[in-house]
């Protein structure tokens, strides 16, 4: 009976001390599993060119109609940073549906404003915010504007002092953020920085001023089986869809250093210089992640407000500490039992035989 226990005792210590190797596995696969099929065909779409038009139009058409003074002669670019304070394309999908009554009418039923938990709009199987209010990360209607920070930041990789973040172009034109060794005086590396409402903020450039640094989800075949193999970069795009972008800078660890994390899909900025300048991304708590490269260091650094405002990371997920903690508690008893097996009970049974000896003089 006592080497049964102890063999159950053993399977559990064994099981408690390999879950963290588990929780990790099982938290990656979830976290792949994360970005929707619509999201894979935006980011496929964006590959192409044809999400940045029409984004690119959609948000001229908005800015357009916001600044009518202007007149048709707007241009996106022209428009300021100061745009991307109000957008009012959710980038929910909706639809609209009717009921017939009894007497013949129809009755429209708009789904939006339940969505986006504020006054919206179905145009065109997407949720837009009324006039006056605007959307956050998550789709959500708000009267209150988001805030562009007036300081004009170069940002770089700690472990690259000498290096900027830049929004730069390829060969072939496209827009794109990498590590440039550039002095950091030009509009390609003087950032911008959206403080929204729900927490989160957008990255934008004095070169490009209506566009910001998203998280986008890259997937393709490996082999003739059809095995996919996916991974995730950091591009650079019109925004126009408010909720198809939710990059944060977090805090991570004891000492507070700031990192860009996708909220969506928790991806982690960084660049591995040693093959790209673009930017990657990474599974938060994965294997090397946050990257050394993912650490960023903001000049002027970020106001006091707003950094007493973001959200810290710990170095480890609560759930890998819950798994070690729990892990040693169930060792120190699988100690205890062994050795109350092992010991305690052979010293009691010796004296238990000894106390039957009896003299063979009395």
């Amino acid at each position: 009976m006592g080497l049964r226990r102890l063999e159950i005792a053993c399977s559990l210590g064994l099981i408690l001390l390999f879950r963290p190797l588990v929780v990790e596995g099982i938290s990656s696969l979830r976290l792949r599993a994360l970005l929707s099929e619509e999201r894979q065909f935006e980011a496929r779409m964006s590959r192409s060119g044809i999400a940045d038009e029409a984004g690119g139009y959609a948000f001229e058409r908005q800015s357009v109609a916001k600044l009518g003074s202007r007149g048709n002669a707007a241009k996106v670019q022209d428009l300021g940073p100061e745009a991307l304070t109000c957008i009012a394309h959710t980038g929910l999908v909706c639809t609209n549906y009717s009921q017939m009554h009894e007497d013949g009418s129809e009755h429209f039923f708009d789904r939006c404003s339940a969505l986006t938990s504020g006054p919206s709009t179905c145009i065109q199987s997407r949720c837009e915010c009324e006039e006056g209010f605007c959307s956050d990360s998550y789709g959500q209607c708000s009267a209150v504007r988001s805030e562009l920070l007036p300081q004009i930041f170069r940002i770089n990789p700690e472990a690259h002092p000498n290096s900027f973040l830049a929004m730069g172009t390829t060969p072939g034109g496209q827009v794109v953020l990498q590590v440039t060794a550039e002095d950091g005086n030009t509009t390609h590396t003087q950032w911008r920085v959206v403080r929204r409402t729900d927490g989160t903020q957008l990255l934008t450039t004095m070169a490009y001023p209506n566009h910001v640094v998203r998280f986008v989800k890259e997937c393709e075949a490996v082999d003739m089986q059809g095995e996919v193999q996916c991974h995730y970069r950091v591009e650079v795009a019109q925004m126009w869809e408010a909720s198809s972008i939710g990059t944060e800078i977090k805090k991570y660890g004891m000492s507070g250093k700031l990192i860009l994390v996708d909220i969506h899909t928790s991806v982690v900025l960084y660049f591995d210089l040693k093959q790209y300048t673009y930017g990657l991304g990474c599974y938060l708590y994965g294997h090397d992640c946050p990257h050394e490269t993912s650490f960023l260091h903001f000049v002027p650094p970020l106001p006091d407000a707003v950094m007493y405002d973001l959200y810290a990371v710990d170095p480890v997920s609560r759930w890998v500490i819950i798994s070690y903690v729990l892990g040693a508690i169930f060792s120190i008893l699988l100690i205890a039992l062994c050795w109350k097996e092992c010991c305690l009970n052979v010293k009691g049974t010796r004296f238990a035989s000894g106390g039957t000896l009896t003299l063979s003089g009395s």
